[in-house]
């Protein structure tokens, strides 16, 4: 939509990998090698859908690959339940802040 991610867009006309998933990164930045749940419920799709995390359906076991991250983003198709995973949100949350006082120090 805005560029930030090569790739492209389509509606499938349908939903697309519905239901609730287990998310795992692949190297640790945000999760600390540990869970969080999250649901998808879209009808498009994309081309790079990223490749920094694993989604597992925990009902069927199917899985796939998702999330574009490293240490400053987290960009993705999953809507993630924070109170699954509290450190998520506080180290998110942490990282901002050090965004933003870096971004404070730019404008000086």
């Amino acid at each position: 939509m805005v560029g930030a991610i090569h790739g492209g867009c389509h509606n499938t006309g349908k939903l697309v990998r519905f239901g609730y998933v287990n998310v795992t990164e692949q190297e640790s930045h945000f999760l600390s090698q540990k869970v969080i749940r999250a649901h998808e419920f879209h009808y498009y799709d994309s081309d790079n859908n990223g490749e920094s995390c694993e989604a597992v359906k925990p009902t069927t076991g199917r899985k796939w690959k998702c999330i574009h991250e490293n240490e400053n983003f987290w960009w993705g198709y999953p809507h993630l339940y924070y109170p699954s995973n509290p450190a998520f949100v506080e180290h998110f949350i942490g990282e901002a802040k050090k965004w933003k006082k870096r971004e404070d120090r730019c404008k000086s």
